[in-house]
């Protein structure tokens, strides 16, 4: 009979690790077939993109979109883990290393993906969750991979993190003309926590210490990291900023939630995002 109750108790834990992630199904992720739905590596070993064997496998039609329009990002699963803050950044890289220069285009600060602590269902589950989003005006035209990262509210402290390959089309001559009144974008480097040894703290939905110019908050009030809180504590081994900031002098400040000065937030906004595709439609 114990030993019943202990199976019974294991096949709940199991199932409940397996159902208690998500995953990303659009855009189609790069080697879907081998894509799981954990959280990254502990000491990083996968970042970015869940490295493994062949992971870089495109698929079969590749996502487009244009600059922008409206779009969703898909995903499937139950377990939300409460919710938390996301971002979704993008790269020219194609096969992405940890010396990739990810540019974040969005910050979802709290009720990321949900604020529901769990939905209905198992790991394939289809709770049609979707976050929106645009291509902003600023980034350039061209092929990058698209990367979604999540640092969930509640359970271990951990991240995830899915990739897909997409195509980025011009801008139309109205959004162009939009953007003239809108504030020049920034696109800052993706924040990079509980896989560099900087530990995110539980219950909390974080604020990113750059989120950039586009920032959603979907999340309970009373849920938000207090202002001028750390993000994450303890030093990092590594960040986003290791790859620019050879190039760029003083960008180390800000990792850790300290204020980032104006220059570095200009610095940082043309990395590179020079918004050609409107420039070439001013002067048509």
């Amino acid at each position: 009979m114990m030993l019943i109750r202990y199976i019974l108790l294991l096949e709940a834990i199991v199932l409940q690790a397996v159902s208690g992630h998500r995953i990303m199904v659009s855009p189609e992720p790069y080697s879907k077939e081998t894509l799981n739905n954990s959280p990254l590596a502990e000491h990083g070993s996968d970042f970015p993109c869940k490295l493994r064997t062949d992971a870089f496998l495109a698929p079969s039609t590749e996502t487009v979109y244009q600059i922008g329009i409206e779009n969703m990002i898909k995903f499937k699963g139950s377990a939300t883990h409460g919710g938390g803050s996301c971002q979704l950044s993008l790269t020219e890289d194609r096969e992405p290393t940890k010396d990739s220069e990810w540019k974040v285009i969005k910050s979802y600060e709290g009720g990321c993906p949900t604020k529901a602590e769990r939905l209905a269902g198992g790991a394939t589950a289809d709770n049609a969750l979707q976050l929106g989003f645009t291509v902003p005006v600023g980034i350039n035209p061209g092929k990058y991979t698209l990367a979604w990262t999540w640092f969930n509210r509640i359970g271990n402290r951990e991240m995830y993190m899915n990739c897909a390959p997409i195509t980025v089309g011009s801008a139309s001559s109205q959004q162009c003309h939009k953007s003239i009144q809108k504030q020049t974008p920034n696109f800052p480097p993706m924040f990079i926590a509980n896989i560099n040894g900087c530990v995110t703290k539980e219950n909390v939905d974080i604020r990113f210490p750059q989120p950039g110019s586009i920032v959603e908050h979907n999340g309970e009030v009373d849920h938000l990291l207090r202002e001028g809180q750390p993000p994450c504590t303890g030093t990092p081994t590594f960040s986003a900023l290791a790859a620019i900031k050879s190039t760029i002098p003083d960008l180390t400040k800000g990792v850790l939630g300290e204020a980032v000065s104006s220059t570095t937030s200009t610095a940082l906004a043309h990395i590179p995002s020079s918004g050609s595709s409107c420039r070439a439609l001013r002067r048509n």
